[in-house]
């Protein structure tokens, strides 16, 4: 029975600004996340060296723009995963499902972006074949302005 990589629990940053939008692209190929068998989930090794690449990256990316997260706003995450090219007649990638593959950059992101995925409001995954023949992940994610604006007028009313 293979451990589970527990990650450290990191507060919340207050006293920085949540970023606009925030652009990553990553030389790593998107792995799918693992389904549950028998009502027990366990990641596999893949699948955690996966997540952990993508935080590693993410992070020493965010400390480089605007410091270090994770925050309390709530945001909308679209990934792009790029997948070598390949001779076959299907238009997309066919070797995962969308779905899959975006569930493992959201478990990735937690701690480092936001502190619980539930933090993420919209998501949108596409798939496609690169261009350039290399396989990558591209991650937009942009911070919610109606949020903000609720969370100040609840403010505003306390005082």
């Amino acid at each position: 029975m293979s451990k589970r990589r527990k990650f450290p629990k990191v507060q919340p940053r207050l006293d920085t600004e949540t970023p606009e939008e925030m652009l990553f692209q990553l030389p790593i190929r998107g792995i799918p996340q693992d389904r549950a068998r028998d009502k027990t989930f366990h990641d596999s090794t893949r699948c955690v060296e996966f997540k952990g690449q993508i935080a590693l990256e993410i992070a020493l990316k965010l400390r480089s723009m605007c410091g270090v997260g994770p925050w309390l706003d709530y945001f909308e995450v679209e990934c792009i995963f790029f997948y070598k090219c390949n001779t076959s007649k299907h238009p997309y990638p066919m070797n995962a499902d969308s779905d899959n593959l975006e569930k493992g950059v959201i478990d990735a992101l937690e701690g480092v972006i936001w502190q619980n995925d539930r933090r993420c409001v919209d998501l949108i995954s596409r798939r496609r074949w690169s261009k350039k023949n290399r396989d990558s992940i591209v991650i937009r994610i942009t911070r919610m302005a109606w949020a903000i604006e609720r969370k100040d007028k609840r403010k505003k009313g306390k005082k």
